[in-house]
């Protein structure tokens, strides 16, 4: 939450925040170029424990039950991510414009992990490490496309994708969901590492 606090300050506070990136080798220097390289890792590691807590959680719960409140607890936050973040990021409440960020990409995650929590743990660990080490493979055909991806492609993939619904909607996706997924499910199946019996930590894989 600190390091996350960090970037949101850089953000809104830096004098070039808006106009050059602190990624920039000519124009930055050491300790601006830190506080982006550290907060990289704010997104993955939310994920990556909201997945480790939904499997904490699931031991108070069967699996039906699980996939219930992960659908319905995803369902809410993809909601707040486009009535609520929208409307506070842009002041539009014809909602012309609307973001599909960070808390978006959780909200989608667990939608689909609830369906997945169903399948063996083996089958459903292979699925986490498929997506996390070969997702990038799909940036081969979206390049091919020179950025004219649908809607589809670009909640799945896309990477800062602005898709146009109608003359006067557009959906700016800064988070598509599926490498995000990925990182979720690893986030469950690590989540058997931190079963407690006997009070011993004890990994049941």
């Amino acid at each position: 939450m600190v390091i996350m606090t960090l970037d949101h300050t850089r953000d809104f506070f830096h004098i070039n925040a808006i106009t050059d990136q602190p990624t920039n080798m000519a124009t930055t220097s050491p300790i601006l170029f830190f506080t982006r390289w550290i907060t990289h890792f704010c997104a993955p590691t939310f994920v990556f424990l909201s997945g480790m807590s939904a499997f904490l959680n699931g031991q108070k719960k069967n699996r039906r039950q699980l996939s219930s409140f992960l659908l319905k607890r995803g369902a809410w936050l993809i909601i707040a991510e486009i009535v609520i973040m929208s409307l506070a990021l842009t002041f539009n409440p014809f909602y012309n414009f609307v973001f599909l960020q960070v808390i978006w990409a959780i909200g989608i995650s667990m939608i689909l992990l609830a369906a997945l929590i169903h399948l063996p743990f083996r089958v459903l660990y292979g699925i986490g490490l498929l997506i996390f080490f070969a997702h990038n493979l799909l940036d081969y055909p979206e390049a091919a496309k020179m950025g004219n991806i649908n809607l589809l492609w670009g909640i799945v993939h896309g990477r800062n994708a602005m898709i146009p619904l109608n003359p006067s909607h557009v959906i700016f996706v800064t988070y598509s969901f599926l490498p995000w997924t990925g990182l979720m499910i690893l986030g469950y199946c690590c989540g058997k590492l931190f079963i407690q019996k006997k009070n011993i930590i004890a990994c049941r894989f």
